[in-house]
């Protein structure tokens, strides 16, 4: 199979990418998929990790490649600490007191986007929606057009670890506090393929009561995977998967071969359900 498929037919598939911090590394394996499938969407939309890698894949940047620039940069632990000792955030003295700051999402997306990607949203060779959050407007911000990394910037900009975005006099943050799974962001016509990697809160043996940065991340899953429950009974998705991922944390992004090694199966379920709906639209 090595069909392009093109906007207005009925076989466009709209490609959902959700947030999950490291575990959206699978997204790489579901891309990676489409390339092996000959298949192109017709749109993507992606939240927090998911616009990291809608960005790139929308560019014209491929699932290998994107694999082979995040292993690199993510396996070389060195290099990889020393660029963020380099934008580490400050630590502000006070009476009797110290605040530690919070890291400046666009200054790490210089690291880990690759150098390829569209300075504008708009020139991408896939029509792109990055969702973010306006955190004074108490609502949910789409970009399709405009500065990509100050939007992705803001997509990812997780509350504690990056500080707020400010595009346009908005201040915006993650996009995931709103919508980590935007399959409602994409046109209603041809396949909508969303891939929820947010996951949830899991017990650990050797931690009782989860520690106060678990709480504060596994208390942001519960709220998305809330709102993505009610959004569900509107609309649903012709394939919606959920990848292993609960195993991993958050911020677990030393772990990617684990993470796309565990994906592997994920992979697999993915282009046979593919293959599945297309087959039936013929």
């Amino acid at each position: 199979m090595n069909t392009v498929r093109r906007s207005g037919s009925d076989k466009d598939i709209q490609l959902v990418l959700g947030g999950g911090g490291a575990r959206g590394l699978t997204h790489i394996v579901a891309l990676e998929a489409f390339d092996e499938l000959g298949l192109r969407p017709a749109h993507i939309a992606g939240t927090s990790m998911g616009a990291i890698m809608g960005a790139a894949y929308a560019s014209g940047v491929s699932g290998a490649e994107i694999r082979e620039h995040t292993t690199r940069i993510l396996n070389n632990k060195g290099a990889l600490l020393a660029k963020i000792w380099g934008i580490r955030p400050k630590v502000t003295l006070g009476w009797g007191t110290a605040k530690l700051g919070q890291f400046d999402a666009e200054q790490v997306l210089e690291t880990v986007l690759p150098p390829t990607v569209s300075s504008l949203i708009e020139n991408t060779e896939i029509p792109l929606t990055i969702v973010a959050t306006d955190y004074f407007g108490w609502h949910e911000t789409l970009f399709r057009n405009g500065d990509m990394r100050s939007a992705v910037a803001a997509s990812i900009a997780l509350p504690a670890i990056f500080k707020p975005v400010v595009i346009d006099s908005r201040v915006l943050i993650d996009g995931g506090a709103s919508n980590a799974l935007p399959f409602d962001h994409v046109p209603k016509t041809g396949i909508t393929i969303a891939l929820d990697v947010m996951g949830g809160p899991v017990e650990e043996e050797d931690e009782p009561l989860p520690s106060p940065t678990s709480v504060v991340f596994g208390a942001m899953q519960i709220l998305s995977q809330t709102i993505t429950a009610k959004k569900l009974e509107d609309f649903s998705p012709e394939i919606l998967l959920r990848p292993p991922t609960d195993n991993f944390k958050v911020l677990d992004f030393l772990k990617i071969d684990e993470i796309l090694t565990a994906a592997i199966p994920f992979k697999d379920e993915l282009k046979r359900k593919i293959e599945e709906i297309l087959a039936r639209a013929d």
